[in-house]
């Protein structure tokens, strides 16, 4: 049982100490890499929607040497509440997003910013949006 207990401790320590942390990274090509990720909005390109309807969300990030993070969300433009959110980690130079939103209108009808925003290890930030309206 004790030894159970210290391998398991070890296994624990040693996954806290290489968990990946940006910071943590010193890459060489990161000092030298100012270019931003590129964001692909695929879907949704319908500017309206329906109450009830799937709103698929198709995107691709990609980056010159490495992404780090993507974040995707949907948030009410009036009152700027969200009502979707999705975070990729990664450490390739590709991430390829395909979900899905099912559209609300609270109050019969509201407009949508589908906002997206990806970093890269270096730390270059990038943003795109896509608005539309549910009625």
């Amino acid at each position: 049982m004790k030894k159970n207990f210290i391998i398991l401790t070890a296994i624990l320590l040693t996954a806290l100490i290489t968990a990946c942390h940006k910071d943590d990274h010193d890459h060489d090509h990161d000092k030298n890499d100012k270019e931003p990720p590129t964001i692909n909005i695929i879907q949704p390109t319908a500017t309206m929607f329906d109450v009830g309807d799937t709103v698929k969300i198709h995107i691709v990030v990609t980056d010159n040497k490495e992404l780090h993070d993507v974040d995707v969300f949907i948030n009410d433009k009036k009152n700027g509440s969200e009502v979707y959110k999705l975070h990729r980690h990664s450490h390739t130079k590709e991430v390829n997003i395909n979900s899905w939103w099912v559209a609300t209108a609270p109050h019969g009808h509201a407009d949508y910013i589908l906002l997206v925003k990806a970093e890269d290890a270096a730390g270059n930030k990038s943003e795109r949006t896509h608005e539309f309206h549910v009625h």
